[in-house]
């Protein structure tokens, strides 16, 4: 990926390797005389024997035999010591040329042709590599309000700005390192996800959506009705709105993060999972609203599910607001910045 000058580097490895060789020559130096020594120590016991020459003379040639055994033992301390100035220099060498360690695509450089790079107590970051794009990692923070709900191999969904359709992942870890900003304590979540077509880019941001429960074929009804509340005075005047309850198509599950799946106001939650609500019906064309009390089970922020036996049925239609008459017409919408119109004359209308 990158090379290093290496000519510091290779006449270093030149030098040791010239004192890896003097260090040999200089052990088969010693090896020669420790020979020599010992061939004239040979000679002089055998004198010594026939009393024709003096014990000083015999002490002398096993005092040198000695000498020459230790020097041989430093020569050969010497190459060993050699032989690893030797290595470090041509790891030295290598370290010249940089190398990936993975198989993969470069995300970012650091560094320009040319440039000076300077070894320090931490490793410079030339380049960053990710292995394989088609597997990614999502790091999302999650609230400690939010992160009791969350579990490993829980599913995920989440949406990134550059594609309109949603992805799919799993929690893969749940770690402990707690960051607070601005008073608000997070906790680090890493998702597991496919990326076969690899359109996720790193450093995308996302917006996740866990999975915290799910039911199947439920019975749901708006949020909007359950948080509708008539006023006496609008009492026996036409609805404006109207909600049917549906059965849900496929599976209502309740989020976890960012305020969604949290139960509609106006119910009084009773425990995990169910909840008291009220939503208001007319029975009959003309009549009053009717309140009809309901167990509420998961949200998923826009619909709720009913728990059966619930006195709703599938298609019937719930209010969820009164249409005031004259609201909304131009001619009563007044701009607080605007001047006053005088007595007898009137806005143009554009």
């Amino acid at each position: 990926m990158a090379q290093i000058d290496p000519t510091v580097y290779e006449a270093r490895l030149a030098q040791d390797q010239a004192n890896l060789a003097q260090a040999h020559a200089q052990v088969e130096q010693a090896q020669a005389r420790l020979v020599q020594a010992r061939s004239e120590l040979t000679r002089s016991s055998e004198l010594a024997k026939r009393e024709m020459i003096s014990p000083a003379e015999l002490e002398t040639a096993t005092a040198n035999r000695d000498s020459l055994e230790a020097q041989l033992k430093m020569a050969l301390a010497s190459v060993e010591q050699a032989q690893a100035l030797l290595r470090l220099s041509k790891a030295n060498l290598d370290y010249t040329t940089i190398r990936s360690p993975v198989s993969g695509v470069v995300i970012a450089r650091n560094v320009n042709e040319g440039q000076t790079v300077v070894a320090s107590m931490s490793a410079q970051v030339l380049f960053l590599i990710a292995a394989d794009l088609k597997q990614v990692q999502v790091e999302a923070s999650i609230s400690e309000a939010d992160i009791g709900k969350i579990k490993l191999d829980q599913p995920v969904k989440f949406t990134v700005d550059a594609h309109d359709r949603p992805f799919e992942g799993s929690v893969s870890q749940i770690r402990l390192a707690a960051a607070i900003a601005q008073n608000v304590v997070t906790y680090p979540v890493v998702i597991r996800a496919e990326n076969p077509d690899l359109i996720l880019f790193p450093s995308m941001t996302v917006g996740v959506s866990c999975e915290v429960a799910r039911r199947s074929n439920a019975l749901k009804a708006p949020n909007a009705a359950l948080r509708f509340r008539p006023e006496e005075a609008a009492i026996g005047k036409e609805p404006g709105k109207k909600t049917a309850v549906e059965k849900s198509a496929g599976d209502n599950a309740a989020a976890g993060e960012h305020g969604r799946g949290r139960r509609p106001s106006g119910g009084e939650q009773s425990d995990w999972g169910r909840s008291a609500g009220k939503v208001w019906i007319r029975k009959t064309p003309g009549a009053a609203p009717e309140p009809i009390v309901l167990s509420l089970g998961i949200s998923d922020g826009s619909f709720t599910e009913v728990l059966e036996p619930a006195e709703l049925k599938e298609g019937q239609e719930v209010i969820t607001g009164y249409a005031v008459p004259g609201a909304g017409k131009q001619a009563d919408i007044v701009n607080p910045f605007a001047p006053p119109t005088p007595p007898g004359m009137r806005r143009a209308a554009r």
